[in-house]
């Protein structure tokens, strides 16, 4: 029998685990944003300017050096937050591999290690929607962080 969890330790255990997701969305949208920039950049004539031209045609040059400098900030974003994501999932696999019931931790990777979506997962395990609710819930109280 499962013991009732607090709703402050449920959603501590929950935003434990939707922790990769998270990390996951942000590099995502990260680099969209990269990619519009790098967009930028292409259509910003790129030109070698002496120290005068820098002085009297500074508008092209300094939009582009920010078009750069925002790239430079995105990518070491993009890099920590990668770094970060590995260093969770690591931490995520070991307390999801301390699940006993098997198909119940099937589940969990799926949901929370993989980022699956409920119809992903009820197709790949071939199970309801009402058993997706009962192994999520399952695995949320047996996890322990």
């Amino acid at each position: 029998m499962q013991r009732k969890l607090s709703n402050e330790e449920y959603f501590k255990r929950k935003n434990f685990l939707n922790k990769i997701n998270s990390i996951r969305s942000h590099i995502k949208r990260n680099m969209d944003e990269l990619k519009e920039l790098a967009e930028m950049k292409k259509s910003i004539k790129i030109t070698d300017y002496t120290k005068e031209d820098f002085k009297t045609s500074g508008s092209n040059v300094s939009q582009q050096e920010i078009i750069v400098c925002k790239i430079i900030e995105l990518e070491k974003e993009i890099y920590d937050n990668t770094t970060e994501l590995m260093d969770v999932k690591i931490i995520t696999r070991g307390v999801l591999n301390k699940i006993k019931d098997d198909k119940c931790r099937l589940y969990m990777f799926y949901r929370y290690y993989d980022c699956l979506d409920e119809e992903t997962i009820k197709y790949k395990m071939n199970i309801s929607t009402r058993t997706c609710q009962r192994l999520n819930s399952q695995g949320i109280f047996s996890i322990k962080i």
